[in-house]
């Protein structure tokens, strides 16, 4: 079931052109001109119930753009989007309900008090959306102890470590149950335990509820762990559409070959593809249509004991698809 359909959606933002100083800002008063960036160059995709969607994408290519749309905080320039059957920038009451919205920019515990404990700042959101007393009491709980935060719950937001916030600000962003559910960069700058941590509460939530999700986020962990399929925009436009076994399969191009002997050799052979030899291991990197071939021709040669043959990286493969070297 469809939940998101965005169909040929442009952004055009105006930049005003002035020079600099009293006399650059006089004459744009008198005389002003603009520029215009393009955003998003006419994009098309769909997203679906229970499904987790990543936006992938160098800065500046247009991720934040289509989840501000998408939530209704920015008007496209042209094409539609809708969300649930609404169109996002009427931000209809019932619209809003049903969605919720977590930035790693836009903090709502930062914006709504500052030295409010965490359990203050479900109350608020309890309010907001009018949750009942014990849906707010269930939710809260089951969302507190997976995100082990109890023993912080009465303690000002100001005071809680980046890690902590975030977990207060996931919770605040689904105590109302949202049927999706956008999150821009959610784990930026936390420790490994938290991030991983969060990770596998959003999909917990999703496996419960059924929401779809879509984030975005510079992090090829959080992409591995969580995403059902990917979208990459660069420049405002769609390079990619697929699963991550996809992406592998359509832009890998060489594979991580280890060797273990069954003894130690001074000089390894085909040093061309040599990436490290320490002893009796050696690790290579070779070409993917020469992989078996590679394999046949060191083992005739050399006694091996073990070997692994792993994918190239995928955080290498995505810088490969934005420098567009496919």
């Amino acid at each position: 079931m469809k939940t998101i359909e965005v169909r040929n959606l442009r952004k055009i933002f105006r930049r005003p052109l002035k020079s600099e100083g009293f006399k650059g800002l006089l004459k744009f008063y008198f005389n002003p001109s603009y520029d215009e960036v393009e955003a998003l160059k006419g994009i098309s995709f769909d997203a679906y119930k229970g499904e987790i969607l990543t936006i992938l994408g160098p800065n500046g290519a247009g991720k934040t753009t289509t989840l501000k749309i998408l939530t209704g905080i920015l008007h496209p320039t042209d094409g539609t989007a809708r969300v649930l059957g609404y169109i996002p920038q009427q931000r209809e009451r019932e619209f809003l309900n049903r969605i919720g919205f977590l930035s790693s920019q836009r903090r709502f515990a930062q914006y709504v008090g500052w030295d409010l404990p965490a359990v203050d700042v479900f109350r608020l959101v309890k309010a907001i959306y009018d949750i009942e007393n014990e849906a707010f009491r269930v939710r809260v709980k089951k969302f507190v102890d997976m995100l082990e935060i109890g023993e912080f719950l009465e303690v000002p937001i100001r005071k809680l470590s980046l890690g902590q916030r975030a977990k207060v600000e996931i919770i605040t962003a689904v105590l109302h149950h949202p049927d999706v559910l956008f999150l821009d960069e959610p784990t930026l700058g936390l420790d490994v335990v938290a991030a991983d941590i969060l990770r596998n509460f959003i999909i917990e939530y999703v496996q419960e509820t059924g929401s779809t999700v879509i984030f975005t986020s510079h992090y090829m962990k959080d992409v591995e762990s969580l995403s059902d399929r990917l979208i990459i925009i660069d420049r405002g436009e769609i390079i990619f559409e697929g699963d991550i076994g996809e992406i592998y399969r359509k832009f890998s191009k060489f594979r991580k070959i280890k060797f273990i002997l069954e003894e130690n050799i001074e000089k390894p052979p085909f040093e061309e593809f040599l990436q490290s030899h320490d002893g009796n291991e050696l690790s290579y990197t070779v070409a993917i249509d020469e992989t078996k071939e590679f394999i046949s021709a060191m083992i005739s040669k050399y006694p091996v004991r073990d070997l692994t043959v792993e994918e190239q990286d995928l955080e290498d493969i995505i810088k490969t698809v934005f420098r567009r070297e496919t």
